[in-house]
């Protein structure tokens, strides 16, 4: 890699950064709510960076287009053009030439969402006075939401007489719904993809990371409503009163527990479902090793199943013992989701490394595609394991205990050696 590849990547790094942090202000103005903030950044961040390549690629397909050169200018938004043309050499000359007015425009976008966010931040800091327009709508929000009159109230008792915090966390009657909405949108793009781009659509590869995509966002859904609720009353101090109530440790886990299922039990078991079928399609294909289809499935499947069980367990202890629920949503994720990934990129790599040594000194070590799928199991369904143990003991002996703890900043390291001496 020369210099200039190092130079110009960093360069486009730090300005994608100014721009999410950028957009994330503007996009920040026009909510109260910070995790809506925070979701709604990210999607038009997805759109930024993604969009462009879905419209080339649209346009490829419908065999419309004027051209690579003129479909190319289209790629110049997203920040991902720019980070390609400086870390890959030999690109054709056209895209090379587009590697200055992409980083433009991402500095741009920059500069028009800062002056968007001071232009608003003034006229929407304060609080307005309730129109009779805003309050028609708010009622007729909480009535979609919340159900109204009779039905509210029986949706109420019905959900008391089972578990007060299941009540608690499962007033909003649509949080299902919501879940399925995003189905429906994955299945709708799979339509299109199979209209589009005919067979080619049901490649293994494409399937697999189809799947894929679908699992990450169901995980970080989960992840993220397993926290929120408690992480959001221990920080007001609101979890404090709850549990000077009779309601036991275990009657809320409890009461979690079958909120996320009321939410995501369904949506889960239609991507099983879905995953079986694709599993079929994989297996059909003449090329494919169909036992390495089947197991590969399998793998995925249990550890969607033990993943989500561990995102409910440890959920509630991570929520107390974290400072902020989006903070707590990412700490939940990365113990469960990320490190088996990591721990077994380093095995991959280490692995890669034997296999060099190996050859050299003329010996023979082969790291084939079924050792790299049973280590990747074993490591996750370890983690998991590992992280349910952890949470049962911590939920039962010392969940009381952080919930009423002060938050309280513990310094560096450097203060850490400074009390030891």
């Amino acid at each position: 890699m020369s210099g200039t590849q190092f130079g110009r990547t960093v360069l486009v790094l730090v300005n994608t950064m100014l721009f999410s942090l950028a957009l994330g202000l503007c996009v920040s103005t026009a909510f109260e709510n910070g995790r809506r903030a925070a979701g709604v950044t990210v999607l038009a961040l997805l759109v930024v960076c993604l969009g462009p390549w879905l419209v080339v690629a649209a346009i490829e397909a419908s065999g419309k287009g004027g051209g690579q050169q003129q479909e190319a200018v289209l790629l110049a938004p997203s920040p991902a053009l720019a980070l390609a043309m400086a870390a890959i050499p030999g690109a054709p000359g056209f895209l090379t030439r587009l590697f200055w007015p992409s980083v433009a425009t991402t500095f741009g976008l920059t500069v028009v969402c800062l002056a968007v966010s001071s232009l608003v931040v003034p006229r929407v800091w304060h609080d307005r006075p309730m129109t009779a327009r805003r309050l028609r709508w708010r009622r007729w929000r909480e009535g979609q939401v919340f159900g109204a009159g009779g039905l509210r109230r029986a949706f109420r008792e019905r959900l008391l007489a089972v578990n007060p915090f299941f009540w608690l966390t499962s007033r909003d009657r649509l949080r299902p719904f919501y879940v399925w909405t995003l189905l429906a949108a994955a299945a709708l793009v799979w339509l299109w993809g199979r209209l589009t781009f005919g067979r080619d659509w049901e490649d293994s590869g494409v399937l697999l990371m189809f799947s894929q995509s679908l699992y990450g966002l169901l995980k970080l859904w989960i992840a993220a409503a397993a926290v929120v609720r408690l992480a959001e009353d221990r920080r007001s101090a609101a979890l404090e009163l709850l549990l000077t109530t009779p309601l036991g440790v275990g009657e809320i886990q409890n009461g979690l527990r079958r909120s996320l299922s009321r939410q995501f039990l369904g949506p889960l078991l239609a991507l099983v479902v879905l995953d079986v079928f694709f599993c079929w399609l994989a297996m059909h294909q003449f090329y494919s090793d169909q036992e390495m289809m089947f197991w590969t499935y399998a793998a995925r499947v249990s550890l969607l199943g033990m993943d989500v069980l561990t995102l409910w367990a440890l959920g509630p202890w991570v929520a107390v013992t974290v400072r902020h629920a989006n903070q707590a949503a990412a700490n939940l994720l990365i113990r469960v989701c990320v490190l088996p990934w990591l721990a077994f990129l380093v095995l991959v790599f280490l692995a890669a490394l034997a296999s060099e040594w190996r050859g050299r000194t003329g010996g023979s070590f082969e790291f084939t595609e079924h050792t790299a799928l049973w280590t990747w199991f074993v490591l996750g369904l370890a983690n998991d394991l590992f992280w349910l143990a952890y949470a049962r003991v911590k939920m039962r002996q010392h969940f009381r205990e952080a919930a009423a703890a002060r938050f309280e900043s513990k310094g560096g390291w450097w203060r850490a050696l400074w009390r030891l001496r």
